[in-house]
């Protein structure tokens, strides 16, 4: 509930996140409330198999999903799990913490700005910084949806090289 955006379902949580070779358990932090209710979450990940084709990443680890429950934001339960999150990728004998994008099995390729930008500040606020900004992976092809600009540049720069893009259908 406090991803939204993402769609996240028990069957995309299982696949992309508890059949995952790389997942240890010591890096899934969970706050409670006093009563015991989960107000906030965090998966950080320390790869020690290799993704795919790539080279091991010895170096890198990285938080794939961060929430607050609405009502235990600005609370300190954030700040409190990605330290212990960090804490946790630095005793691995990592260097490096990303947040998202994790392959292959990432669950957003990103923070998506505009809808957390919350999220946004605090980890602005937590000294991290934007590195690249992804693509989503998901894209509604109705009501609506145009070809960006910045894509027909690229095609036309493309078509010139020899190389035809086409819409889908």
């Amino acid at each position: 509930s406090s991803l939204p955006a993402e769609g996240i379902s028990r069957t995309s949580f299982a696949r992309k996140v508890l059949l995952d070779p790389n997942l240890d358990t010591r890096g899934m932090l969970v706050a409670r409330d006093y009563t015991g209710l989960p107000i906030g979450f965090m998966l950080a990940m320390a790869p020690d198999r290799p993704i795919e084709d790539a080279p091991k990443d010895l170096d890198t680890g990285w938080i794939t999903l961060l929430a607050v429950a609405e009502g235990s934001r600005r609370r300190h339960v954030g700040t409190e799990l990605l330290s212990r999150a960090e804490d946790w990728i630095k005793s691995m004998g990592r260097r490096t913490v990303l947040v998202a994008p994790y392959v292959p099995d990432c669950m957003m390729p990103g923070l998506d700005t505009s809808a957390y930008p919350e999220a946004f500040v605090f980890l602005h606020g937590a000294g991290y910084h934007t590195a690249f900004c992804p693509l989503s992976m998901d894209l509604s092809l109705v009501d609506g949806w145009q070809v960006p600009d910045w894509v027909r540049g690229r095609s036309a720069r493309l078509t010139k090289e020899g190389i035809k893009v086409a819409v889908f259908s």
